[in-house]
């Protein structure tokens, strides 16, 4: 039951809005080449669209001027999303032009719900015939059998300045857009624009750009933004703007050679398609820029160029002199911040007052860039009694009202009451905190006038022998590291070298047991150590095994 009930709401909800008044509709017309030969076809299509399902049929144009080869065929087309009804009802005409000149191809016109509508006019070029290549019997190259594609009908790049003429640091938008008729597998820029004499910013653009249609002499193409930059001159006079040259990869219909063609070629390439690099330009942009008026220019003018306002604020009226204040002044509207580095703000001699913090932000969101730039300053009174921060007043030009604009910044009174912890200086009337007050004394150093700790000038420590002796240290303590290390390395891999290193040493040992056992008058266990000693120490020096040797 809950299911049933789900389903008639969607279907009452669909109902009710199809039944609902539709939008007006829309009726364009396009060709699919212009200009064209005498002896081609060209296809002549009109649409008309709108949110209604009873789209109203159009009266065609006169067609006296051309011959009709084929059409009018009709195809519809219906959408639903989001319950939002379009659709579209498109006429096609197939037409050759008898002569060559220049003609105008009337528009179409339809009428609904008691309003008439009519298509754009179309003026479309025509050239002299083509010559059709000369047919021969031998087979000829694949490529030789292709017709050449005049790829820069097929896709082409504009920069389209949002106007032509502006005043000194107003903005002008630079928008580059690709018109293609034939699908772009991809690009790449060979070379940016560049804008000598002004401040570029940069509109972000989306990675994979919204595509629309545009009819350009008569025939639609699809357009897709890529870039978009806001100029703002910085002198007067013609400005030139470099342009954007880009490296497409066009993807155009292949056709069939007449020729024999190897399978190869048609196993490994597209059947379809065929990818052709194509350089595009968009070409210079020339802009003027116009200097500001000197009629009624402010002598502090601040260079602001736009529409601005400016706001204030101050968190305390009442304040001690042990306390702090933040006074903000936030200047936001359509132009450029960022040449802005001060406000004309008088504060009292009284007032201690901190460099601002500055922050700004720029919108890029909307048509035309917004800047917004807050000055924060932290202030402390020193002196009590009632102080004023007086008003300011910024100048800007606003362009579209084409006059200088003052941006009040109003006045603000503050109670400054007496501190806790304070202290006048005398003589002058200014409060000081304890701290500072205790460090008066430590704020000079004297200049010392008994020399402490002096020496020569000519006693260098570089012109000493000593310091260059000392400088071969470190190559010594190395040569003895790699000595030693070499030693015990040897004595753990030779043999014959380790014992022939302690002979002596385990011969030393053996005697001073000798010894030993005179002192105890043990006369037997004193020749065999000295014997002991004396083979154990030839046998180690000639490596020798001590039972071999012959103690004759």
């Amino acid at each position: 039951m809950k299911t049933f009930s789900t389903i008639f709401l969607l279907m009452t909800g669909l109902v009710f809005r199809t039944t609902l008044p539709a939008q007006d509709i829309q009726i364009t017309a396009s060709v699919d080449k212009n200009p064209v030969a005498a002896n081609q076809e060209f296809v002549y299509q009109v649409e008309v669209s709108g949110e209604s399902q009873n789209l109203p049929d159009i009266d065609l144009p006169d067609f006296s001027d051309f011959r009709v080869v084929g059409g009018p065929s009709t195809s519809s087309s219906v959408q639903i999303i989001n319950f939002k009804i379009s659709a579209s009802k498109s006429y096609t005409v197939v037409l050759m032009p008898r002569e060559t000149g220049t003609f105008k191809i009337g528009p179409a016109s339809t009428s609904f719900k008691g309003k008439s509508y009519s298509s754009n006019v179309i003026e479309l070029t025509v050239t002299k015939p083509t010559t059709a290549p000369p047919q021969s019997a031998q087979p000829r190259d694949q490529n030789q059998n292709m017709p050449e594609v005049d790829v820069s009908q097929l896709v082409f790049l504009k920069a389209m300045p949002s106007r032509k003429s502006a005043y000194v640091n107003e903005e002008i938008t630079l928008t580059y857009k690709i018109y293609f008729r034939a699908n772009i597998s991809g690009y790449e820029a060979s070379q940016l624009p560049q804008a000598v004499g002004c401040w570029v910013e940069e509109y972000p653009v989306p990675r994979r750009p919204s595509i629309y249609t545009e009819t350009v002499n008569g025939v639609r193409f699809n357009v897709a933004e890529i870039k978009k930059v806001a100029v703002f001159p910085s002198r007067s006079g013609e400005i030139t703007v470099s342009p954007l040259n880009l490296t497409v990869e066009v993807a155009i219909p292949r056709q069939r050679p007449r020729g024999p063609s190897s399978l190869f070629d048609d196993f490994f390439s597209d059947p379809f398609t065929r990818t052709v690099k194509q350089n595009i330009s968009s070409g210079e942009v020339k802009l003027n820029a116009i200097s500001l008026p000197v009629q009624g220019k402010p002598d502090n003018f601040s260079g602001l160029v736009g529409n601005f306002s400016i706001t204030s604020s101050l968190d305390k009226n009442n304040i001690t002199t042990d306390e702090a204040l933040t006074y903000k002044v936030k200047i936001s509207g359509t132009g450029l911040l960022k040449f802005l580095n001060t406000i004309p703000v008088q504060f009292p001699p009284d007032f201690e007052v901190f460099d601002p913090k500055v922050s700004e932000s720029v919108d890029k969101s909307g048509n035309l860039i917004r800047s917004t730039k807050e000055f924060e300053y932290v202030l402390i009174p020193r002196i009590p009694g009632e102080q004023k921060i007086k008003s300011a007043e910024l100048y800007g030009f606003n362009p579209s009202q084409k006059s200088y604009q003052k941006m009040v910044i109003p006045e603000y009174r503050v109670e400054v009451s007496k501190g806790k912890d304070l202290a006048l200086t005398p003589g002058s009337g200014s409060a000081l905190s304890r701290e500072e007050v205790r460090l008066l004394g430590q704020d000079i150093r004297f200049i010392k006038d008994v020399p402490d700790n002096l020496r020569p000038m000519g006693s260098l420590p570089y012109k000493n022998i000593w310091f260059y002796l000392s400088l071969g240290c470190p190559l010594l303590v190395l040569v003895g590291a790699v000595v030693y290390r070499n030693h015990q390395e040897k004595m753990s891999s030779n043999v014959q070298y380790a014992r022939s290193r302690r002979a002596q040493k385990m011969a030393q040992k053996r005697l001073s047991e000798a010894k030993s056992y005179l002192k105890q008058n043990k006369g037997t266990q004193f020749y065999g150590a000295v014997s002991s000693g004396i083979v154990g120490y030839l046998a180690d020096k000639h490596n020798r095994p001590a039972a071999g040797l012959v103690k004759d």
